[in-house]
């Protein structure tokens, strides 16, 4: 199970930016109205290995609620801005990013191995 924490703001995303230099952060772009997102998000959640993942702070997006913070986002890492997106943060830089059916945990989990190895 992913304890996702609600990313709401700017304040937030300071946080993320200074806990991301204590262990990597996952943030998921998720619209609340597309088939698509809760599919990608379903899968995630699915596939989800606790074990491998508890060195991970993730957080969950509603892009629907907070449109504008979303795309600031994507402005601050400079990536275009998706949804549903996949974005691992580390050491305050984007070091995984991915969107649509893209978003594969094993990816997620290959890249928590080479964080944390």
């Amino acid at each position: 199970m992913i304890n996702w924490q609600p990313l709401t703001g700017e304040h937030d995303m300071n946080e993320i930016i200074e806990l991301s230099h204590e262990k990597p952060v996952m943030i998921f772009k998720h619209s609340t109205r597309c088939g698509i997102s809760f599919s990608a998000l379903d899968k995630l959640v699915e596939e989800w290995n606790p074990e491998k993942s508890e060195n991970l702070s993730a957080y969950m997006l509603d892009v629907i609620s907070h449109n504008q913070f979303a795309r600031e986002i994507g402005k601050f890492f400079g990536i275009p801005h998706q949804s549903p997106q996949v974005l691992i943060i580390d050491q305050g830089k984007v070091v995984y990013e991915q969107s649509h059916f893209g978003i594969k945990y094993s990816e997620v989990e290959e890249i928590l191995g080479k964080l944390n190895g």
